[in-house]
């Protein structure tokens, strides 16, 4: 599995844009505060899982990322960057089209918020 995750982020750098250094930093954050977190190489992205359920999922679409949040729909969303509505799982996600939106939309304060959730 790790083989297939280290080669989808590296075929990210063959883009002329943030979704490498996106994918990256926001993973690397992800593992730094939650070593105990599984990764998967599913649909098409990682998703990262506390026990059996999905807590998080880094996608790559054609021109951003999203970084889908397990339960962000019981959060109260006080930065207004969540978009979706919520699956009967509870997820919604953040698009990130530059690195600065890692900042800028506060990926790690919801990241913060959903773990709380679970």
């Amino acid at each position: 599995m790790q083989e297939k995750i280290e080669a989808f982020i590296e075929g990210l750098e063959a883009f002329d844009d943030d979704r490498h250094e996106i994918i990256s930093r926001v993973r690397e954050r992800l593992i730094a505060k939650h070593p105990q977190l599984e990764e998967r190489f599913q649909y098409g992205g990682i998703l990262f899982y506390d026990r059996a359920q999905a807590y998080c999922g880094l996608f790559a679409r054609k021109d951003y990322v999203t970084v889908e949040l397990g339960n962000a729909a019981y959060i109260e969303d006080s930065f207004g960057h969540l978009e979706g509505k919520g699956t009967k799982e509870g997820r919604r996600h953040l698009r990130l089209q530059t690195a600065a939106d890692i900042e800028g939309k506060h990926v790690e304060d919801y990241l913060d918020l959903t773990w709380e959730t679970f």
